[in-house]
């Protein structure tokens, strides 16, 4: 092939790409959004002894995804809990986590388990995406059923973190 030839098959090619990879990316924005009004919904269901809502602000952690925590920070943007505005921050398990009021662990996190030891019994809301989140101690766990996002709550684990799950949330929880 000559130089020519191969520019112009290279252009095609991201051409297609961007076609096919476009609607992938909407579509991963969109469950985004919507795993991001779980979350905001999820805190407003949850309550926190007193001594852990001492700081200005409800921070939300999100587990070492940068993509995502920067939807999570445009989609919660101006959002508040009870009038504290709500702070996204991206963490790493070595990080000081007891800033935390909300830590979600997206399914990309290969360090589940780091992250709910970090925070065992602790007043830290517990969000994640793995198959075995709630058997090793997560609070609610996110899963895609019918095409839909749903969750399921372990209460248990809440109850040793001193979160109280309102049971209005608990109503709506279902079995994966």
């Amino acid at each position: 092939m000559h130089t020519k030839q191969v520019l112009c098959f290279l252009a095609k090619t991201v051409m297609v790409l961007s076609m096919i990879l476009q609607p992938s990316y909407a579509l991963d924005q969109r469950e985004l959004t919507i795993k991001a009004a779980y979350l905001f919904r999820f805190s407003l269901f949850a309550e926190w002894p007193e001594t852990s809502l001492k700081s200005v602000d409800m921070v939300f952690c999100i587990a070492g995804d940068e993509k995502i925590t920067q939807i999570l920070k445009d989609v919660l943007k101006g959002r508040q809990r009870n009038q504290q505005a709500i702070t996204v921050t991206k963490v790493k398990p070595k990080d000081d986590l007891s800033i935390c009021h909300l830590l979600y662990i997206p399914q990309t996190s290969a360090l589940t388990e780091h992250f709910l030891n970090a925070v065992q019994n602790r007043p830290i809301l517990t969000v994640g995406e793995s198959d075995v989140f709630l058997h090793q101690d997560g609070m609610i766990y996110l899963f895609k059923k019918d095409n839909r996002i749903r969750f399921a709550i372990n209460q248990d684990a809440a109850q040793l973190a001193n979160l109280n799950l309102r049971a209005q949330l608990l109503k709506l929880a279902e079995q994966p």
